[in-house]
């Protein structure tokens, strides 16, 4: 390989490295950047700095019916129900991650709760007032991200979103059929 090879080689992958200009990029490649998460204009941009507090407002939520299922776990009647609600609980940590991912990547700051810096989740002391509670939460919640989902222009933020909504709407149905065995 020659040096006039390696130049070309270099400046290959310097081409396929740099960053496309988000105002030439067609529909169908803005939206293959934000469905892989890649920082642009669209996605995680500094437009998107507006939605900084409702962002860590969704942290919490997420962190504080984390903390919830894993009380309701705990009291669950059946070990069928303590699975589901660890299972919840993994999902909805998941989800205040994903939200304080989604913070850090436009903000540039850290943000994560703790126990201590959100409201104390308490359960009620009937099984079957916790699952309507916790029914009515995750129905309010599938709904709070759809509609975030539509309002934002930011195309990362619109797929977490669905994203989340779509695990909210899951939760809420699989809790209808835990009401329907109580």
């Amino acid at each position: 390989m020659n040096m006039n090879d390696s130049m070309n080689d270099v400046k290959i992958m310097s081409d396929i490295m740099r960053m496309p200009d988000e105002d030439s990029m067609d529909e169908d490649m803005r939206r293959f950047m934000a469905d892989g998460y890649i920082m642009g204009k669209t996605c995680f941009g500094s437009d998107s700095t507006q939605y900084a507090d409702r962002l860590m407002e969704f942290v919490n939520d997420e962190f504080s019916d984390y903390l919830y299922y894993i009380q309701l776990s705990k009291r669950a009647p059946t070990q069928s129900a303590r699975r589901i609600f660890r299972q919840f609980s993994e999902d909805e940590i998941g989800h205040a991650r994903r939200f304080a991912a989604a913070y850090f990547l436009i903000t540039g700051k850290r943000y994560f709760p703790t126990r201590n810096s959100v409201e104390p989740v308490v359960v009620p002391p009937l099984y079957i007032q916790a699952l309507r509670q916790r029914y009515l939460a995750e129905s309010r919640d599938a709904v709070k991200y759809r509609l975030f989902s539509q309002h934002t222009r930011d195309l990362c933020l619109k797929k977490i979103a669905v994203d989340t909504s779509e695990d909210e709407r899951k939760h809420a149905q699989k809790l209808m059929e835990l009401l329907q065995t109580v």
